[in-house]
């Protein structure tokens, strides 16, 4: 029996600069490999540094993928290929076009839904969750929806109903590199990564190291790109701050300057999922100080692997570098704890989750 997972990344470019997006794809494809399924993902487009030959490029777009016209005429084909398949759709917003594949139609098909986002704190429309449950009812959307956090689940649960909805966690490959050298000198170089959006915190964690002026002694490196870089600019140029912060733009790859900095600190005011940021930084043996934000403390160990802070509290960022600054013996072990917790989010296992559920499915 012939059986496929066709997954479906509309919003990336295979071979961009987030890897991501391209390596734990690898990871499932060799997971089901190892058990005859074939793995089968869309892209929005391929850049020229994809790792994909020519005949395993398959693109498809956002507004493609939302069409069920399109998902008919165009997906069917592959389909028609394999006894069984699963459609996998990694945001839930794009299930539109999938729906003519549900399982109430055809049990040789099943549908699911990964929602990566983070989300704004917003109450949920009890009335638009009920017509969600219905829809599901009747396979007109995913007969399972993942979240990547229990925070997201619990969300999810308040949208779609309570049946089938899960989380399975982000994963990051694991560098390998040397534990660092203990500090004998207090942790004074703090790292931001991520995009350069209100969102994230950004004006909180500025605020902060204003604050800190002539009290903890701590420099920050702000690394990614959007629309708050000229803002953020002009504020450190005008606030005299050019030796205590520095944006150094976009990386295309941040070990060496996860290596070269003491902690992250990760200030998100909206709820995160499952934020890969954290357990990169954990695996380059960061301690980090980060937000009270969705499922991001998921992935911390408070006052082991990191502190904790509220949202939009320059003040705790600056007790919490305090905090870190003040002990330096643990502070050297919570650079070990951070690796250490940083194996529970791998990528393979990640990979391994994702495919064991496919499995369940093609079983069923």
């Amino acid at each position: 029996m012939k059986k496929a997972v066709f997954s479906f990344f509309p919003y990336h470019t295979s071979g961009n600069t987030f890897s991501w997006w391209d390596g734990f794809p690898k990871r499932i494809g060799m997971h089901l490999e190892r058990k005859g399924i074939t793995h089968i993902p869309f892209y929005r487009d391929y850049a020229d540094a994809s790792e994909y030959p020519d005949f395993q490029r398959h693109t498809a777009t956002k507004e493609q993928i939302r069409s069920p016209i399109w998902a008919w005429q165009n997906l069917r084909q592959y389909a028609r290929e394999f006894d069984k398949v699963v459609f996998h759709a990694h945001k839930c917003s794009l299930f539109n076009g999938l729906w003519v594949f549900n399982n109430n139609f055809n049990r040789s098909f099943h549908c699911i839904a990964t929602d990566h986002n983070m989300w704004p704190s917003v109450k949920i429309s009890k009335l638009k969750s009920r017509i969600r449950q219905l829809l599901r009812s009747f396979g007109l959307l995913p007969e399972i929806i993942l979240g990547c956090s229990k925070a997201s689940k619990r969300r999810l649960k308040n949208i779609y109903g309570c049946k089938n909805v899960s989380y399975i966690y982000n994963g990051t490959d694991i560098p390998e590199v040397r534990p660092p050298k203990p500090l004998e000198s207090p942790p004074n170089k703090a790292l931001f990564v991520g995009r350069l959006e209100d969102y994230k915190g950004l004006w909180p964690l500025v605020k902060a190291f204003e604050l800190m002026k002539g009290d903890a002694s701590a420099t920050l490196s702000i690394a990614g790109t959007g629309s708050l870089y000229k803002p953020l600019l002009e504020y450190i140029a005008k606030n005299g701050l050019e030796k205590r912060i520095k944006l150094v733009g976009h990386l295309s790859n941040i070990t060496k300057i996860m290596l070269d900095s003491h902690f992250i600190i990760i200030p998100t005011i909206y709820e995160e999922n499952c934020p890969v940021t954290s357990l990169e930084a954990q695996a380059h043996y960061l301690p980090c100080i980060y937000t009270n934000s969705g499922g991001l403390p998921e992935t911390q160990i408070n006052h082991k692997t990191g502190i904790m802070v509220s949202k939009n509290r320059p003040l705790e960022i600056v007790d919490a570098i305090k905090y870190l600054q003040s002990d330096l013996d643990r502070f050297n072990k919570m650079c070990l704890d951070a690796r250490e917790n940083s194996l529970n989010f791998t990528m393979d296992k990640m990979a391994k989750n994702y495919s064991d559920l496919y499995l369940g499915l093609f079983e069923k």
